[in-house]
């Protein structure tokens, strides 16, 4: 082995520092051999890519199709335009889909709908109005209504309190909305 221009001998103490430049040596070689085989692959795949660019260019096909963009336009412009034209969010149609939508919504089935609260007639005379902490309710044809708004025609002693006594001979069990 050569060190510094030297020639280095191989003896028993020398051996470390020989064995250490013969490793380098081969690594080198390793990396210069991988260098090359990198080169040699980009100068092929640009003479490729080089090639496939002088091929005409095929546009891709046109979408077809709704997307969300003009899904999301769509659901802003057509309430709005129909306000602007009928003073209505949608088109004066609220009188026929109106029965349905009250349908869905106080349907029992609807885990959002409002739950009802069950009264026996016990029960619904302590809200007559006597006590101004408890709501008035009144009892018609079987449903109970709030009308804790107008307290004084329907409270104790109001012209319509009698309202009372026509429910308690009509109903055993009612319902407050």
């Amino acid at each position: 082995m050569i060190r510094n221009g030297k020639r280095v001998i191989d003896k028993p103490a020398n051996r470390a520092i020989i064995k250490g430049q013969r490793q380098r040596l081969e690594h080198q070689a390793k990396l210069a051999a991988l260098a090359e085989s990198k080169r040699a692959h980009t100068v092929a795949s640009r003479r490729r890519s080089s090639s496939a660019s002088t091929r005409p260019r095929i546009p891709p096909p046109p979408a077809t199709g709704w997307s969300y963009t003009t899904i999301a336009i769509a659901l802003i412009f057509l309430p709005l335009l129909s306000n602007f034209l009928t003073q209505s969010w949608s088109f004066g149609t609220e009188p026929y889909f109106r029965p349905y939508v009250r349908k869905i919504h106080e349907s029992p089935y609807n885990p959002l709908g409002k739950t009802m609260k069950e009264f026996t007639p016990d029960e619904l005379a302590r809200y007559d109005g006597s006590s101004l902490q408890r709501p008035v309710y009144v009892a018609v044809g079987g449903e109970v209504y709030d009308v804790s708004a107008n307290r004084r025609i329907y409270g104790k002693g109001g012209s319509y309190n009698m309202m009372y006594v026509l429910c308690f001979s009509y109903c055993d069990i009612l319902l407050i909305r």
